[in-house]
């Protein structure tokens, strides 16, 4: 079981406890309880917001697969819709200005096994992220091929619990825990600084391109269902990479077609590190590029493809379309 499920329902766990023994806790107690909740949920933002880190339009399905024998999976879905319009349409431009906007989905949905030795079935609990964002940077060229990008973002996160007791020992202390620790939601607003380098380098017809990028994830709640859950929390990701865009001699519609494969290494900072259970993660794909500038004149080019994302106990694939201005 990965440490982003130890931490969200590892917290039945604790609770499952005889009623009155909850109801007489002392005051040190219940802080320590209390204390728990925010430092998971605050584990479960910070990984959440994490997820809408994609560079295009892309949707994703993950497993934190069970490391128990015969233990339920979780499944992680991921929707981003992201957009950027430069100001000067002049690509040569040595500074080029854009603002961006973003649409995005996370689901975590998990069946949770009963914690006691009277069984019954799984309970059932789903975290919904529904994320709106603007935010704007600009690409300074500052060399051949060579271009820095940094950009400020600002989104707002609905992020809902809902969780199905289906069990006897959940059951008995459900009318504890119900509205506080599951079945909540919470509004949530996340600043995103970031900064990113590339450089492209020209090998014969193709171009081979290094970057590397660092988002730093500010997650600060303006209000809760709950009233001892509050996020206020940051983590950081940084990401390396190389990709290269290789011509195939091949028109549709006489547009260019191109190749280009891809690999990124994701390193995480903070309180997602935790709330993951891991501290970095990898993916690996290929997108087919349509050269289309000629064609469209809005985007340079169009890419769909497909990547594979893997870390310890987290797999997953993601299809995406990307439109370059």
């Amino acid at each position: 079981m990965s440490s982003m499920r130890k931490s969200i329902f590892g917290l039945v766990a604790m609770c499952l406890l005889p009623s009155t023994s909850f109801a007489q806790s002392e005051a040190d107690e219940t802080q320590q309880f209390i204390d728990l909740v925010n430092s998971t949920m605050n584990q479960v933002v910070n990984g959440s917001t994490l997820f809408s880190s994609e560079n295009g339009v892309s949707s994703g399905y993950f497993t934190f697969k069970s490391t128990a024998e015969d233990g339920p999976d979780a499944r992680l879905e991921v929707l981003r819709i992201p957009a950027a319009i430069y100001l000067d349409s002049d690509k040569t431009a040595s500074i080029r200005p854009f603002v961006t906007g973003l649409i995005g989905a996370v689901k975590l949905v998990e069946h949770v096994e009963p914690f006691d030795e009277r069984g019954g079935e799984d309970d059932f609990s789903r975290v919904s992220t529904l994320t709106v964002g603007v935010g704007g940077g600009a690409d300074f060229s500052v060399a051949e091929g060579l271009v820095i990008t940094p950009m400020l973002s600002a989104s707002y996160s609905r992020i809902t619990n809902d969780y199905d007791y289906n069990n006897p020992a959940s059951i008995e202390i459900a009318p504890f825990i119900d509205g506080e620790v599951f079945n909540w939601d919470i509004d949530v607003v996340t600043i995103t600084p970031e900064v990113g380098i590339k450089y492209e380098i020209p090998v014969g017809s193709s171009t081979i391109t290094p970057n590397a990028r660092y988002a730093y994830l500010i997650n600060d709640s303006i209000s809760s269902s709950s009233d001892i859950i509050d996020v206020n929390s940051e983590t950081g990701l940084f990401q390396v990479g190389l990709e290269a865009l290789v011509p195939t001699g091949v028109e549709l519609y006489s547009t260019p077609i191109g190749v280009r494969p891809y690999f990124v290494r994701s390193e995480v900072h903070g309180e997602a590190r935790v709330g993951l259970g891991f501290s970095e993660f990898y993916e690996a794909g290929t997108d087919i590029v349509l050269s289309t500038e000629q064609s469209l004149g809005l985007f340079s080019s169009v890419s769909v493809g497909t990547s594979y994302t893997w870390a310890s106990d987290f797999e997953g694939w993601r299809v995406g379309v990307t439109g370059k201005f």
